[in-house]
């Protein structure tokens, strides 16, 4: 695996380990900045504010604007692995790569068409997170 895929794992991975993690990029207010593991390098400022834009503005039409107890406000799925489910391990193909970005598509099985595109930038010499594609119109940062 070459490093950005490396990277790309790492977040795919902790965002199901790391129930922290979400509300962080979600800007959810449980979110627990005690238990940050350095959450905002894994993540250009620019895709954590499309996808908290898209989480505030969802969170408006479904619930006026407050999260509810017992109430699905705001985005219903993991939008950084795009769903809902945690697969078993994650099929990556490179799509694109130069030597400060790179477009990473992933499937959870093998044959399986693509669920999700990624977009990493390298950024202080760190490959970090700039855009996810889930669906054609579920994009976060990406066109």
């Amino acid at each position: 695996m070459k490093v950005f895929e490396v990277k790309l794992n790492e977040i795919l991975r902790l965002s199901i380990s790391d129930g922290n993690l979400l509300p962080f990029v979600l800007n959810r207010p449980w979110y627990d900045p005690k238990k940050d593991t350095g959450y905002a390098q894994l993540f250009t400022p620019a895709l954590l504010k499309a996808v908290a834009r898209a989480e505030k503005m969802l969170v408006q039409k479904q619930c006026g604007g407050t999260y509810l107890d017992g109430e699905i406000c705001g985005l219903d799925f993991d939008p950084i692995n795009c769903a809902q489910d945690e697969p078993d391990f994650y099929l990556y193909r490179i799509e694109k790569q130069t030597g400060k970005s790179s477009i990473v598509s992933v499937a959870w099985n093998e044959g399986d068409k693509e669920l999700s595109t990624y977009r990493l930038l390298l950024v202080d010499g760190h490959w970090t997170l700039d855009g996810i594609k889930c669906t054609e119109k579920t994009k976060f940062n990406m066109r």
